[in-house]
């Protein structure tokens, strides 16, 4: 356990940076784990999909591009 100005700290600190950077990271991991079930759920079909996919593509176009870009 550290101190932190008297008071005890349980966890590392991170900068205001790491901390906006670990939380980019974070959150495209969780999209991306997310569209990955989706597209793997057996009870959905092709079109439904297809329209998670555009969807994903109009309001997270950077990760939709960087990882399925190829699917549609």
């Amino acid at each position: 356990m550290n101190c932190y100005a008297g008071l005890p700290v349980y966890c590392e600190q991170v900068t205001p940076t790491e901390y906006a950077r670990q939380s980019i990271e974070d959150t495209e991991i969780a999209i991306v784990d997310l569209t990955n079930s989706v597209l793997d759920d057996t009870k959905l079909t092709l079109r439904e999909k297809r329209r998670s996919l555009r969807r994903l593509s109009r309001h997270h176009a950077d990760i939709y591009h960087r990882h399925f870009s190829d699917m549609i």
